[in-house]
């Protein structure tokens, strides 16, 4: 168990940088594109760009209704804000469980 306990905080801490790449490039789509800091959701972004994760995301669960609102409810928020989040949550929990388990 503590091993996996290992893994998952290994998993969060090296998901870092795919989280700053996300953040550069909805920053990219910003700057060069009609949409603003606060118009740019997180869902437009992964229906314009990443489709596939987007369709993939929906499709968890058999396509539940209750998945599809939860999911919609969380894509609502503006891109950069909400994977600035994660990722200082993600990272600083990483480290911490890393910390605790070694």
């Amino acid at each position: 168990m503590r091993s996996l306990g290992i893994g998952f905080a290994y998993l969060m801490v090296y998901s870092s940088p795919i989280q700053v790449a996300v953040i550069l490039w909805g920053l990219w789509i910003i700057s060069t594109s009609d949409y603003t800091f606060l118009g740019l959701s997180s869902k437009e972004f992964l229906y314009e760009n990443l489709l596939i994760l987007h369709d993939f995301a929906y499709s968890l669960f058999w396509g539940s209704e209750i998945w599809k609102a939860y999911l919609d409810f969380w894509y609502q928020f503006p891109l950069i804000i909400m994977v600035s989040l994660k990722l200082a949550i993600s990272t600083w929990f990483g480290l911490w469980l890393l910390k605790k388990l070694k």
